[in-house]
């Protein structure tokens, strides 16, 4: 199914992943600014705090999704960001959408075929689509269906051990998203959780 899913983005954004296009928009006058600038910073072995060609100078760790995001830090071991980074990790936020879908699909029904086709939707739906120069957007969503997987495992278990890929998709999300889908994200668990509370309350089970 990972390889059916890789193919199709493949074929999906080929214009995308061969570079026959490029991406503009905010892509270039927004986030590749900010990741190169601080791609370079820890390149040269310091923590990004202050950005002085932007304006008349930002507070560049304020900027989440840039400084303390994971993927700057592993990317900047071994590239510089430039256009052709910033679109190929697109279409790796693309797959990763797909994949989390349908990990998320197989774990609620166990259909595989449904689960595959949820993650071929879901992954070409007008919002990866029509976002595709906010790449911050982009990775939230790609996180989501984690975050979501990961919690129902812990509701459904009631494992401390499953709070460990919890945090650790809650973490990305946050890091590496869009503040505004991490809120949604919040409400939408929280909602899950009253529900579930109340449910095992009137089946007088433990919270």
């Amino acid at each position: 199914a990972y390889a059916g899913l890789l193919l199709v983005t493949i074929i999906g954004l080929f214009p995308v992943v061969s570079l026959q296009h490029s991406m503009g928009n905010d892509i270039l006058d927004a986030f590749l600014p900010a990741r190169y600038f601080v791609s370079e910073a820890y390149r040269q072995g310091f923590i990004p705090l202050w950005d002085p060609y932007q304006f008349l100078g930002v507070p560049i760790y304020g900027d989440l999704v840039s400084v303390w995001n994971p993927e700057v830090w592993i990317l900047s071991l071994v590239t510089m960001f430039n256009t052709s980074v910033l679109q190929e990790l697109y279409v790796f936020y693309v797959f990763l959408a797909g994949v989390g879908m349908y990990r998320l699909m197989i774990h609620l029904n166990d259909d595989k075929q449904a689960a595959f086709l949820a993650g071929v939707v879901y992954m070409f739906s007008g919002f990866f689509i029509g976002n595709a120069q906010n790449i911050a957007a982009i990775s939230a969503a790609t996180w989501t269906p984690f975050v979501i997987l990961a919690y129902k495992k812990f509701a459904e278990n009631d494992s401390w051990k499953q709070l460990f890929p919890l945090f650790f998709f809650l973490y990305l999300l946050i890091f590496n998203g869009y503040p505004g889908i991490t809120i949604i994200t919040a409400y939408f668990l929280s909602t899950y959780f009253v529900v579930e509370g109340i449910q095992r309350f009137r089946h007088h089970n433990k919270w």
